[in-house]
C-alpha cells in the first residue's frame, strides 16, 4: 500500500499539469516547424536543381536546333518531294492490268480501233464488229464483269453485219 501526501492544493495541481501539457505541446510545435523547415529546405533545393536542370535542357536544345536546322530543312524538302510524288502516283491508273482483263473479254468477231481510260477510270471504247448479235453479247458482257453506267447509243446498232459502234462506262 502506497500512502500519497495530498500537499499541494487542487489548483495548483491543475496549473501544474496545465503548464506540463502547454510544455509538451510547446515541445511538439518546435519539433513539427524544424520538420517542416527540414523539409522547405529539400523542397526549395529540389526545385533549384530542377530549374538548372530545365535550364541546362533548354540550352542544350537550342544548341542542337541551331546544329540541325539544316537537317531539318532537308528533312523538310523530302517530305515535300514524297508529297508531290503521292500526289502523282494517285493520279496514275494501272491501265496494263484494266487494259489485260478487258483483252480477255473481247470476241474475235469485235476488232478493237480505240481504247481509253482516265484517272477516273472512264473508259471510252470503238471498234467495229461482223454482226450485230455478238456486239450486243459483246456489250452484255461488259455490262456483267466490267463496265457500269455504259452508254451504248442505238445508232451502235444501225447495221446488220460490218457496222461500227462506240461503248462509253465506267470500270467496276
Amino acid at each position: 500500500m502506497m500512502l500519497q501526501l495530498n500537499l499541494i492544493p487542487q489548483t495548483e495541481k491543475k496549473k501544474i499539469v496545465t503548464e506540463q501539457f502547454f510544455a509538451l505541446v510547446k515541445r511538439e510545435a518546435i519539433y513539427v516547424l524544424i520538420l517542416l523547415c527540414v523539409v522547405s529546405v529539400i523542397f526549395n533545393f529540389t526545385i533549384y536543381k530542377l530549374e538548372s536542370k530545365l535550364n541546362e535542357l533548354e540550352a542544350l536544345l537550342t544548341q542542337s536546333k541551331n546544329v540541325n536546322v539544316p537537317l531539318v530543312k532537308q528533312v523538310w524538302q523530302f517530305n515535300d518531294q514524297i508529297s508531290r510524288f503521292e500526289g502523282i502516283q494517285s493520279e496514275f491508273v494501272y491501265t496494263s492490268l484494266i487494259f489485260e482483263k478487258f483483252v480477255t473479254l473481247v470476241p474475235s468477231d469485235i476488232h478493237i480501233k480505240f481504247f481509253s481510260v482516265d484517272k477516273n477510270f472512264n473508259v471510252v471504247i470503238t471498234g467495229a464488229y461482223e454482226k450485230r448479235q455478238v456486239l450486243l453479247s459483246f456489250k452484255d458482257e461488259l455490262a456483267e464483269t466490267f463496265l457500269n453506267d455504259i452508254e451504248f447509243p442505238l445508232s451502235n446498232l444501225l447495221a446488220q453485219e460490218n457496222g461500227i459502234f462506240t461503248i462509253k462506262g465506267v470500270i467496276k
